[in-house]
């Protein structure tokens, strides 16, 4: 049996990271698992660095973005970046 397309009840498509990149990729997620994904250099993502497929085929948060020159939130990571 070849899993070539995955209905959207059943899980979510390998969606697209913006100025970023997707640890492990898989073609197809089932409702409930988690991604993980970086950011190019010089970006950082704008909320977290992971989305969890929800069950109606969707991603939360829908849209996976890593901005440009943004600073990490307080305590982040222990870089040092000029203000």
């Amino acid at each position: 049996k070849d899993a070539v397309a995955v209905p959207a009840a059943i899980g979510c498509p390998l969606p697209e990271v913006q100025n970023g990149q997707i640890h492990n990729p898989q073609s197809a997620y089932r409702a409930g698992e988690t991604l993980h994904f970086d950011c190019h250099p010089g970006y950082a993502a704008e909320d977290s660095d992971e989305a969890r497929c929800r069950p109606g085929g969707t991603w939360d948060p829908p849209v996976l973005v890593c901005q440009r020159g943004e600073c990490p939130g307080a305590g982040g990571a222990g870089r040092d970046f000029p203000h």
